[in-house]
């Protein structure tokens, strides 16, 4: 005697199953794209220009601008004027104090701007030449100070701190307060990077000057603020 069987059709287990393996993709996909949503949004926010600051304490009076350089050789009127004083921190977030010399040690110092394509060529250039020996071994300070923070100009070298770290830049480098006192204070409201100046034992300005600064005249500038001359 033959039996004839009837078609067999899926159980409401096995169509549960689909469905709930359906949900924990649509799950886990919503998860994903929560995750990239939040990635890019960061991504697109980043740090601030407000993470590349920190409180300035400035003292003193703001220097004359430098008149403009004409003819390749400027007289600044602020010569033998008191140096602005600025107390404030590092970007490693150490003490640091501008313009007010420690045991008459002469100071020579840089403004930098981290999108600043002269700044970009300088510090590598200076950090070699330390790393060399190219630098004379004399009583002056190297210090500098980092003004007008825009990641937006140039992210690939923000935050200024990690860009130059990564140069082997290891000169003392204040991080200027919001309005930019220090670099304003230095340059007479006039900024432009990188921005040098020389001040003696005495606190007072002895010359500054705008724009890449060529190793062996940094050199010779640096003896002859030693010297005194």
């Amino acid at each position: 005697m033959s039996t004839t069987r009837k078609p067999t059709k899926p159980t409401r287990k096995r169509r549960g199953g689909d469905r709930q393996t359906q949900r924990q993709l649509l799950l886990l996909l919503g998860i994903l794209a929560l995750f990239i949503a939040g990635g890019f949004a960061f991504a697109m926010t980043g740090p601030s220009a407000d993470d590349a600051r920190a409180d300035v304490e400035l003292e003193g009076e703001p220097l004359e601008p430098l008149p403009p350089d004409d003819e390749g050789a400027v007289a600044d009127p602020s010569t033998g004027e008191p140096a602005p004083v600025a107390r404030g921190t590092t970007l490693d977030g150490e003490p640091i104090t501008i313009g007010e010399p420690e045991d008459g040690r002469p100071q020579l110092v840089v403004g930098l701007a981290h999108w600043c394509p002269a700044c970009q060529a300088e510090v590598p250039q200076v950090a070699d030449a330390m790393e060399a020996g190219d630098l004379p071994d004399v009583d002056v300070d190297l210090l500098a100070f980092h003004s007008l923070p825009d990641p937006g100009r140039d992210a690939a070298t923000f935050p200024p701190g990690e860009w130059l770290a990564e140069e082997g830049w290891t000169i003392p480098t204040l991080a200027d307060d919001a309005g930019d006192p220090t670099m304003n204070a230095l340059s007479g409201n006039n900024p432009v990077t990188p921005y040098w100046v020389a001040i003696d034992g005495e606190g007072r300005i002895v010359e500054r000057r705008t724009g890449i600064q060529p190793i062996p005249e940094l050199a010779a500038w640096m003896e002859s603020l030693a010297e005194g001359s």
